[in-house]
């Protein structure tokens, strides 16, 4: 359930922010809208690689798309090796998913990692709130919000949003209804990916 705080500010807001919440811990609506604007930012990276590459990553993210993992995992892993971030970042969603193998949050969690250090914003969002929530890396809301806060300085959306659920809360940072609202409003502004 939203917070009041942030019920108020999404209102406000109008339907840009109505995408948004009640945060990425639980609802499967606001995941696939997440996954939909991370689908857009790969796309557009992958269009940007050095064209030797491109129709290579182009296949691997269309075998994910078709739900051929196996096929994806194998096209997708020697870009993840030369720390390409998106590919590493589409290992780490097989991973988590369980999508070609049984799932495995710590290996998830350790492709999150090096995509989240190479400043790929999805995977600083991914990684965030696997802190936040224990999963395949110890529980610890500081680094979870320290992981939140660089994707939504990135203009993520979902991070700012949630960044603003933990400052109203005050979850891994110090309570603040002010700085909560401030996120918040971000979050609902248009254009936000």
């Amino acid at each position: 359930m939203r917070s009041a705080l942030a019920a108020v500010l999404i209102a406000l807001a109008g339907p840009a922010a109505a995408q948004f919440g009640p945060g990425a811990n639980g609802d499967a609506g606001f995941r696939e809208r997440k996954a939909a604007a991370e689908d857009l930012l790969v796309n557009a990276q992958i269009a940007g690689a050095q064209d030797r590459y491109r129709e290579d990553l182009k296949a691997a993210k269309e075998a994910y798309d078709r739900g051929e993992f196996e096929l994806a995992r194998r096209l997708f892993q020697p870009f993840a090796d030369s720390d390409f971030a998106p590919a590493q970042y589409y290992l780490a969603l097989m991973w988590e998913k369980g999508q070609g193998e049984p799932r495995d949050d710590a290996k998830a969690a350790v492709w999150l990692s090096r995509a989240a250090k190479a400043g790929y914003a999805p995977a600083q969002f991914n990684l965030g709130v696997a802190y936040l929530a224990g999963r395949g890396v110890a529980k610890d809301n500081r680094a979870g919000a320290r992981w939140l806060r660089l994707a939504a300085d990135q203009g993520l959306a979902p991070a700012q949003y949630d960044l603003g659920v933990l400052y109203e809360n005050g979850q891994g940072v110090p309570r603040s209804a002010e700085t909560a609202a401030l996120w918040y409003a971000r979050a609902a502004q248009p254009g936000h990916r």
